[in-house]
């Protein structure tokens, strides 16, 4: 096996996938569909439009992420889910 294969297997091997890590944190799928919007750079305003959910709702979902995962604020779950291949 080249090297490139390998590193790749481990990697892969490491790394949690999307389904392993939003139940390691008992992520709704909307919470998911939220946080990968947020991940798109999208606005409250533009989120609620593509999920047909008020914007009450996306930021009730984005205090429910920020509650649940190790972050503190919008940035940290862009960084959060880009580290865990969430988005």
């Amino acid at each position: 096996m080249s090297p490139e294969a390998a590193e790749s297997l481990l990697h892969r091997l490491n790394t949690p996938s999307e389904t392993e890590q939003s139940s390691r944190y008992s992520l709704t799928e909307r919470e998911l569909d939220v946080l990968q919007e947020i991940c798109k750079g999208k606005t409250t305003a533009e989120i609620a439009e593509s999920l047909f959910i008020s914007e009450h709702t996306v930021k009730t979902h984005r205090k429910k992420l920020i509650a649940k995962l190790p972050v503190n604020n919008a940035t940290g779950l862009v960084r959060f889910a880009i580290d865990n291949g969430l988005c």
